[in-house]
C-alpha cells in the first residue's frame, strides 16, 4: 500500500522545484527507514510512549509534509 501510495502520487504531481524532489525522496527515504524495522522491535513500553511518539511524529512530518507539497504541483 506504501508503494502503491508513492506511486499515486508521483503520478499526480510534479515537482515546481529542486527542492520538490529532494526533500519528497528524503521523505519517503526516512519513512522506509523507520517503518522496516518494525516487525523485529521489541513492543513499546508503554501506550504513554506510544502516544508521546504520535504526537512527536505528527509535529516532525506533518510541516515536513506541507513544505514539500508546496514545492510541488498537480500533474495534470
Amino acid at each position: 500500500m506504501f508503494a502503491a501510495g508513492i506511486a499515486l502520487y508521483l503520478q499526480c504531481t510534479k515537482a515546481k522545484d529542486r527542492t520538490g524532489t529532494v526533500a519528497w525522496w528524503a521523505y519517503i527515504a526516512l519513512l522506509l527507514i523507520l517503518y522496516i524495522p518494525g516487525p523485529w522491535s521489541p513492543p513499546p513500553p508503554s501506550e504513554n510512549v506510544v502516544a508521546i511518539m504520535g504526537i512527536v511524529a505528527l509535529a516532525i512530518f506533518g510541516p515536513w509534509a506541507y513544505w514539500i507539497d508546496r514545492h510541488r504541483v498537480s500533474a495534470s
